[in-house]
């Protein structure tokens, strides 16, 4: 069973991981060369499509984490322990601050009329792109941390 878990675990966490990696690594620089009208447009249908799935991944993933750290617990593993209530930890704060910092940036980007986007788009667009930095980091350190903890 722990077996299981682990790769459940490690499998779940790197799909959440994979979003903020995969916005750094592509979407980050492709979306600051489009246009005003554009942007908000892309950003609006990303923020549609991303809310349910990316809420129940982080559900799921919180689940598998605190199942494997209870069953690392129950067989005296107490490295898995830490590593996956480490993750935990991570996937906690990430939602911490992408409720404090990108989801109300998002709600006010749901709201603009793409012929009508304010004149400070792009700093808000910078806020946005330096706070999922920062959630990168904090979401790589728990993944890091588990990772080594499995292995």
């Amino acid at each position: 069973m722990l077996s299981l878990l682990s790769c459940l675990s490690l499998l779940l966490f790197a799909v959440v991981v994979s979003q903020p990696l995969f916005y750094w690594m592509a979407l980050g620089r492709a979306t600051r060369g489009l246009r005003r009208g554009a942007y908000v447009e892309l950003r609006q249908q990303i923020n549609a499509a991303i809310v349910k799935r990316l809420i129940g991944s982080y559900v799921v993933t919180l689940i598998a984490l605190l199942a494997l750290a209870g069953t690392a617990w129950a067989g005296g593993r107490l490295s898995i322990v830490g590593g996956a209530i480490g993750a935990a930890f991570a996937l906690i704060v990430d939602l911490a601050l992408a409720a404090k910092l990108n989801i109300p940036i998002n709600k006010r980007m749901d709201g603009w009329q793409l012929d009508a986007v304010p004149s400070d788009w792009e700093s808000q667009r910078d806020a946005w792109d330096a706070a999922l930095g920062v959630r990168r980091v904090v979401l790589l350190t728990g993944f890091v941390g588990l990772v080594v903890a499995l292995f």
